[in-house]
């Protein structure tokens, strides 16, 4: 999957490349990183940090699947697996990111990742496992390109197949990989969790590029939270996002780290201020 899309890119970009095919690539990979992977499925369906109806839902499931990097409820399971083994503080290689790049390239974007029995088992939610719509799309996840794939040739041309298809999937896939990386290896520690065996990292370079989920040791100590951001630098552009459904009445009960409490077990690094959360009032919504 990944090298076919690398493939076809890198053969025919530069014949098919136009300004209109290279703004509908920005576009669609902008709205399906921010609405469909950050707030759809990280925010919403995995933390549940605020409250939509169905519809919505299965837009932004929708969303997130066209991002090519996996079918929403085996990413919800991998998310569980990787959550609950970085909170311990034997945590696997893989999951510690006790390893070089090249290796962890491999890992994640070429091999299937299977727990023994003897291991924790990766879980879904059961109203999500259950729901017969997901389903459906976890099994047809990469085909749900293909509809996408004929409005863009129909619009562009074969330029807006290379570049709004393959490129995006290209980009989703390497993005969501480096900034995973990169976010649990390098960057600054506001919060230290006992016993985790990795508590991720906040990046400067990542943090709003990849609409917020560079500010990953925040969103280990406050995984419940919406709002990934905590200082004025910042920049929480799926936050953002969260903000503008609720303003629009499409989300509700949206929770931040000024609403609920700080992950069992986690506290500020020594020399480091008082969180944010702990004097700043809930911000305006």
């Amino acid at each position: 999957w990944f090298t076919g899309h690398a493939a076809v890119f890198a053969l025919f970009a530069a014949d098919t490349f136009s300004w209109g095919a290279l703004a509908a690539a920005a576009a669609t990979t902008a709205l399906c990183l921010a609405l469909g992977h950050s707030v759809g499925l990280h925010r919403g369906l995995i933390h549940r940090t605020f409250q939509m109806g169905r519809t919505l839902t299965l837009a932004l499931a929708w969303l997130a699947t066209l991002t090519g990097i996996g079918p929403v409820l085996r990413l919800m399971a991998a998310h569980d697996a990787r959550d609950r083994w970085q909170n311990r503080a034997a945590a696997p290689a893989f999951y510690a990111y006790a390893h070089g790049p090249l290796r962890d390239f491999w890992w994640y974007l070429h091999c299937s990742h299977h727990a023994r029995p003897d291991q924790l088992q990766p879980t879904v939610p059961p109203e999500h496992a259950a729901d017969g719509a997901l389903r459906r799309l976890d099994a047809t996840w990469m085909l749900q390109q293909l509809p996408v794939a004929l409005a863009l040739y129909l619009a562009l041309g074969w330029g807006g197949v290379v570049w709004a298809v393959c490129g995006r999937v290209l980009v989703c896939q390497l993005g969501h990989w480096w900034v995973n990386y990169v976010c649990h290896r390098h960057g600054t520690r506001r919060f230290e969790i006992d016993g985790a065996g990795e508590e991720g990292r906040n990046n400067l370079l990542f943090g709003a590029l990849s609409m917020g989920e560079g500010w990953h040791n925040n969103h280990h100590a406050w995984p419940d939270s919406a709002r990934f951001g905590m200082a004025w630098y910042e920049v929480d552009p799926g936050y953002a996002c969260v903000v503008a459904l609720e303003r629009l009445g499409l989300v509700w009960d949206v929770r931040t780290w000024a609403d609920v409490p700080i992950r069992e077990g986690a506290r500020p690094v020594a020399g480091q201020a008082a969180p944010p959360a702990a004097t700043a009032p809930a911000p305006a919504r």
